[in-house]
């Protein structure tokens, strides 16, 4: 309808396969912040995928504050149901192999304690 502002959830790439009523929506929020993603991240699968890995490592550390534990349940329903909606993969460039193509210096990410608060 013309006229009327329809609010988006807030949130980058990593939300639009959840509802802010879902209780993954804020340990999304949380995710995003922490890697500086937002809705033009272009390679959210990518990251998905690699970040899932990396909170499987038998060796990782959190400290018992639960947060990998979340994270990775969190990530595993965003790739679900991204998978289900067939989300795009970002294709390895010619530089380096750098999915996020001439974005890399706008995304980016940088190592990252999750331990951290």
């Amino acid at each position: 309808m013309v006229g009327i502002d329809i609010p988006l959830p807030e949130g980058g790439s990593l939300c639009r396969y959840l509802l802010p009523s879902d209780p993954e929506f804020n340990d999304t929020l949380e995710i995003e912040a922490a890697f500086g993603i937002d809705n033009h991240f272009p390679a959210a699968s990518n990251f998905v995928t690699v970040l899932i890995k990396y909170l499987k490592a038998d060796d990782l550390d959190d400290s018992g504050s639960g947060r990998q534990e979340r994270w990775l349940a969190t990530l595993s329903l965003i790739e679900a149901r991204g998978s289900a909606a067939k989300w795009p993969r970002a294709a390895q460039t010619v530089r380096g192999g750098n999915p996020l193509g001439n974005q890399f210096k706008q995304y980016g990410l940088i190592y990252t304690n999750i331990g951290d608060n």
